[in-house]
C-alpha cells in the first residue's frame, strides 16, 4: 500500500469517467454525504488535456502507477485520450466501491477505464515509468526557459 494524495492510502483503485462528450448540464457523480454512492479518493476533470494527461497528474500527485483500458472501437484514439471537456471527470474508487458508484451515477453514463497500481503508466500498447514521467513533469517547464 503506497501513501497517495492528500493522504489517501492506494492498493488497487478503478478509474471511471464519463464517456459522453457534450453533457449539457454539469451533474455531481458523488455525494460524500450518500455512502451508498461508493467512496472516491481522488477525482480530476477532464478540461485541460483530457483523459491521458488527468491519469498522469494524479498519477504522479499520488505516486503510484495505472493503467488505462484500450479506447472504444467507435471514438478516434487521439479523442479518446486527449478530449477536453469541463463535463467529464476522472474519478478514483475503491474497487469495493465500483458497483455502488456506478449504480448511484443515475443517468449519467458512466465507464470504468482502468485502474491505479504498479510504477507505470500504460494506456493501450503505450507505456512509460511513473518515476520518468514524474520528473519530466516537474522540471520540463524550467528547463525550456532556462530557469
Amino acid at each position: 500500500m503506497k501513501s497517495g494524495m492528500r493522504g489517501f492510502r492506494y492498493r488497487s483503485r478503478s478509474l471511471c469517467a464519463s464517456v459522453a462528450p457534450g453533457l449539457s448540464t454539469t451533474t455531481t457523480l458523488i455525494s460524500s454525504s450518500d455512502s451508498s454512492a461508493g467512496t472516491a479518493t481522488a477525482a480530476h476533470d477532464l478540461s485541460d488535456g483530457g483523459l491521458l494527461i488527468a491519469l498522469a497528474e494524479m498519477a504522479i500527485a499520488g505516486g503510484i502507477g495505472a493503467q488505462l483500458l484500450a479506447a472504444p472501437a467507435a471514438i478516434v484514439p487521439h479523442a479518446y485520450w486527449f478530449g477536453e471537456d469541463q463535463a467529464r471527470y476522472l474519478v478514483a474508487i475503491r474497487a469495493d466501491d465500483l458497483a455502488a458508484f456506478m449504480a448511484a451515477a443515475g443517468g449519467v453514463k458512466v465507464a470504468q477505464v482502468g485502474k491505479f497500481g504498479g510504477e507505470k503508466v500504460t494506456f493501450g500498447m503505450e507505456s512509460a515509468p511513473l518515476a520518468e514521467l514524474s520528473k519530466f513533469y516537474r522540471t520540463a517547464f524550467a528547463a525550456v526557459v532556462g530557469v
